[in-house]
């Protein structure tokens, strides 16, 4: 009898909690109401924060709507000046649908929420162990700033340094600065999310078509590039998550944990550049010499020309290629000023006419194998002298240089033509 008798008190008081009367924090319920947002709210997958915009006329001071949702995937419901709402995460392959009442008074009003459906299942699935990239720049509107990044496994060391790997490069507009505005400048990347844009209108709150896409690179020295069609960037504290589309149709899904902070990985500077083990003599006929003129390159009142020598300019370009970065006291575009003897200094700010910019920065000898450099024969001028001279309807170069390990850099490049190329107003 004891047990029934707490049961039925117990029931009592259950349904006068449910009952709420007035009270001072809870005005009567006078005036009316007008939902001012409009009904359905729609949303991503991702789903976010919510919010329902009402108006009370004739109310009393404090008095406010009540909100009920049985979806248990709105959450965080709170009234104020107005409704605020979370929405969970989607992973259900169909849209779903939740309705908010909103009660004042008799009045009883619906709010429908509608989220769309998951991001169609991965074919690829990536774990990235690396965030690199850096802030770029204002975009074109003023008010939003342009970040790039490369999710990828090892990591990489620049925008197109490229391993055997493979590398999510991923162009977003966030409204969110960086502390340091410097162009090309590392950063924090923004927390927000993020939405394929295949316009590339550069707008906040996503990422361009036109340079965002997939590389995937092999041991054999060739690549793949796959561009998106379409796509979404999570980014939370410590996690980056991306969902892309590829234009053949292959959705991948791509995690990274970790750090938001983003720069790229430092190469430590090795004790030399060269590849020699041993002095390096040659002796090259029939080799073909380009020289270019870029005016006052260095800002320093010199007159900048680059003088190059190989056995073609094209894909049968093959053996030693020559770079040498030479100044002269005038800026006058004369081809007749060329010829003459050089001589290697270490940093720009020792240059003077008659110089020639040695070593990592300047001036190279190469080893190419049809068009392209190789690591065979490296070996930046560190030292030395480079003469340039007229022979017959073409000229002789002679190196006598030493590389930045000590070995010499010896011979002669008799090049049979000779193309000046004047390059001052492309500057």
């Amino acid at each position: 009898m004891r047990k029934l008798l707490f049961m039925v008190v117990a029931l009592v008081a259950m349904v006068a909690c449910n009952d709420t009367p007035d009270t001072p924090d809870t005005p009567e319920a006078t005036g009316t109401m007008t939902i001012t947002s409009e009904s359905p709210i729609n949303f991503s997958f991702v789903g976010g924060e919510g919010e329902i915009a009402f108006t009370l006329e004739g109310a009393k001071e404090g008095a406010k709507p009540t909100v009920e949702c049985a979806q248990e995937w709105i959450t965080n419901i709170t009234v104020a000046e107005s409704i605020t709402f979370n929405v969970e995460r989607s992973n259900e392959q169909e849209e779903r649908t939740a309705i908010l009442i909103v009660t004042y008074g008799e009045q009883e009003e619906q709010v429908f929420v509608k989220q769309a459906k998951a991001y169609e299942p991965a074919m690829v699935e990536f774990e990235a162990k690396a965030l690199n990239g850096e802030f770029q720049r204002v975009s074109k509107s003023g008010n939003g700033y342009n970040y790039f990044i490369i999710l990828s496994e090892k990591g990489t060391t620049g925008w197109y340094d490229l391993y055997i790997d493979a590398y999510y490069r991923i162009d977003l507009y966030s409204e969110v600065a960086p502390e340091d505005l410097t162009e090309n400048s590392a950063s924090v990347l923004p927390e927000g999310v993020y939405y394929f844009d295949d316009l590339s209108l550069e707008d906040n709150g996503t990422f361009a078509q036109n340079q965002s896409a997939r590389l995937e690179c092999f041991e054999d020295g060739s690549f793949k590039e796959d561009w998106f069609s379409d796509g979404v960037l999570i980014v939370t504290e410590n996690k980056v998550e991306l969902y892309v589309t590829t234009v053949s149709g292959v959705v991948h899904h791509v995690v990274y944990e970790g750090s938001l902070e983003i720069g790229w990985m430092e190469i430590p500077a090795p004790d030399h550049y060269t590849s020699l083990t041993a002095d390096y003599t040659f002796e090259h006929k029939g080799f073909v010499s380009q020289i270019y003129y870029y005016g006052d390159l260095e800002n320093v009142g010199l007159g900048n020309w680059i003088i190059s020598a190989a056995n073609s300019y094209d894909e049968k370009m093959n053996g030693d290629y020559l770079k040498v970065d030479v100044y002269l006291d005038s800026l006058e575009y004369n081809p007749e000023l060329i010829y003459g003897e050089y001589t290697a200094v270490a940093t720009s700010a020792e240059l003077k006419g008659g110089n020639f910019l040695g070593g990592v920065f300047g001036s190279w000898l190469y080893g190419v194998e049809d068009g392209y450099l190789v690591n065979g024969t490296i070996a930046p001028l560190a030292t030395g002298k480079v003469k340039i001279e007229k022979s017959g309807s073409g000229a002789l170069i002679t190196v006598d240089c030493v590389d930045d390990l000590g070995y010499k850099v010896q011979g002669t490049f008799e090049c049979s033509t000779v193309e000046f190329y004047d390059l001052s107003d492309a500057q």
